[in-house]
């Protein structure tokens, strides 16, 4: 009788839970319309993949050795929360043949390297089904210059709102004049650090110093609800004035590390004018885990070198709802030699 009982009350639980999804369903269609797309967006997923075969050679065809080969692949990570990753990269040095294999993803990148040759990079999709293609052929150009003889460094730039410090890139110049050190710091908001050229991070402000706060809240990655500064200062500080940056065309936001590579390899001889880069949050923010970079020239004494800024990043105090701190990173390349426009880092 017992077990009679508790299967009646089983089943009755059962029937009401059917009919209240059912009713669901038919008075809120968008429900049914999400589950039939996730469940679709899932199975599709996990049939795509790749199976990508070919060679690298240089430009008159024959075979390159010694190529650093990064991939990158990438999956959607909707209505599938118990997986912990969209994203998976691994790198390897392959002597001309390459064979990449990979389930359960949907999208991949694959950048050649090597030094002396300008970068290429392959991008293929995947949509409920292994992506097969053999045969792919991947001629890397040589590059025309020397690879310049450099001095790089660079690191990271963040100002703590909350404890009022700030991190400075400091660059230090021989009693020669030739480029010597880089040097990461972290000084007091309201301090000098000890050499006259660095670059440091700060914020849009007020007449009075206070931030300059949007009143947007965006709930976007990172931002968690909480008030941001409505735009971010990059500012490369020097006693010289004929010192300062050039922003190189296309820099922002089309230009990729590909054309930073390509189309940066002589500095300009005059026109270093910028001293500061304003980042507004309203554009910037809003790509998709900040992966747009800024490329500059830079001038430093008679060193004529590149930069490539990171876009800015957050944190947030989740309980009090503020912002507490931001940077960004930078890295910097300087030729050694006086005078020498020359900047090709491969």
């Amino acid at each position: 009788m017992k077990h009679k009982t508790a299967w009646i009350i089983a089943a009755s639980i059962a029937i009401v839970i059917t009919l209240l999804l059912g009713l669901s369903l038919i008075l809120y269609p968008p429900l049914a319309g999400g589950l039939l797309l996730g469940n679709l967006e899932l199975a599709e997923r996990n049939a795509s993949g790749f199976d990508l075969e070919g060679v690298v050679t240089d430009d008159a065809g024959h075979p390159l050795s010694g190529v650093t080969m990064q991939v990158t692949f990438s999956r959607s990570n909707i209505m599938d929360y118990n997986s912990p990753d969209v994203h998976k990269e691994y790198r390897e040095t392959v002597n001309s043949k390459f064979h990449i294999r990979q389930k359960r993803f949907t999208g991949v990148e694959v950048a050649f390297f090597k030094n002396g040759y300008h970068t290429e990079t392959l991008r293929f999709i995947s949509h409920g089904a292994v992506h097969e293609q053999h045969g792919i052929w991947v001629k890397m150009a040589e590059r025309q210059r020397p690879v310049a003889n450099l001095q790089s460094g660079g690191g990271p730039l963040w100002y703590n709102i909350k404890n009022e410090t700030k991190q400075v890139c400091e660059i230090w110049l021989s009693e020669k004049g030739d480029v010597n050190d880089y040097q990461q710091k972290t000084i007091d908001a309201g301090a000098l650090p000890e050499s006259t050229r660095y670059f440091d991070f700060d914020f849009k402000r007020y007449e009075n110093g206070r931030i300059m706060y949007g009143s947007q809240n965006n709930w976007k990655y990172e931002y968690k609800g909480a008030p941001c500064p409505v735009a971010f200062i990059i500012r490369f500080h020097s006693d010289d004035p004929d010192d300062g940056m050039i922003l190189m065309q296309g820099s922002s936001p089309g230009m990729t590390q590909e054309d930073f590579d390509k189309r940066g390899n002589t500095a300009p001889e005059t026109g270093y004018t910028v001293r500061e880069i304003e980042i507004p949050m309203e554009t910037e923010m809003d790509v998709e885990y900040f992966s747009r970079r800024i490329y500059v020239f830079l001038k430093c004494g008679d060193h004529y070198g590149k930069a490539e800024i990171w876009p800015v990043r957050i944190s947030v105090d989740d309980k009090e709802k503020t912002v507490t701190s931001a940077g960004t990173s930078i890295g910097i390349s300087i030729n050694r030699t006086p005078g020498d426009r020359n900047v090709t880092a491969w």
